[in-house]
């Protein structure tokens, strides 16, 4: 899955998501899930590189007011979305 077809799908980002998308391109949840919450996902999970950085709006607290290439996220979310499995394939692997 890419930016791009997220984007399209409507699935909005949030620097806290709620779910992401693991190898096999299926959305997966990383939080309990609770009727009438929206699901998110983190961009920055989605590529790696900065070509394709943007101001981010997402309002949640904490929000990191950019949306980064997974290689340049703090590594305390790099670590958190790669034991949860969420990260750009090619790190995954």
């Amino acid at each position: 899955m890419n930016i791009d077809d997220v984007v399209k799908a409507g699935i909005p980002h949030s620097c806290y998501p709620n779910s992401g998308f693991n190898t096999q391109n299926e959305l997966v949840l990383i939080e309990p899930s609770r009727q009438g919450v929206l699901i998110t996902v983190d961009y920055s999970t989605l590529f790696i590189g900065n070509a394709t950085n943007f101001d981010c709006n997402c309002g949640c607290n904490g929000c990191r007011n950019v949306i980064l290439g997974f290689d340049q996220l703090p590594v305390i979310f790099q670590e958190k979305y790669l034991k949860l499995g969420v990260a750009p394939k090619n790190i995954l692997k």
